[in-house]
């Protein structure tokens, strides 16, 4: 799936983590944290897309998962609001890219010091 963004094949990767939701769904129920991967990749799709809403609704939505199953200080929370910054950023929506990445920044320092090179 990786393989086609850096190809810049938007379209096909979309395709691929649709498909991959769909069996993972099949296979863990809503609340995993492989569904929640999912929901990030499909959001990083749709932002390469140029379609932004959708790709601020599939990062919420990975976000959710992620602060059920891990909580609020944990790296893939950090990556949940480091998407959603970037879907606002690209959807012209500074305040609240802002804020995501703030929180993004936020849980790096809590979990890696500022003496570590993230």
């Amino acid at each position: 799936i990786t393989l086609w963004s850096k190809d810049e094949q938007y379209g096909k990767a979309l395709e691929d983590y649709e498909k991959a939701l769909e069996i993972r769904l099949s296979i863990f129920g809503t609340n995993h944290s492989d569904i929640a991967r999912s929901y990030y990749g499909l959001g990083d799709s749709y932002s390469n897309n140029g379609q932004h809403d959708k790709s601020i609704k599939n990062h919420e939505k990975a976000l959710k998962i992620r602060l059920d199953i891990f909580g609020t200080n944990h790296s893939d929370i950090a990556q949940s609001y480091y998407g959603l910054g970037d879907s606002y950023y690209y959807n012209d929506q500074y305040d609240k890219a802002i804020e995501n990445y703030e929180k993004e920044l936020k849980i790096n320092l809590d979990i890696y010091g500022t003496n570590n090179s993230i």
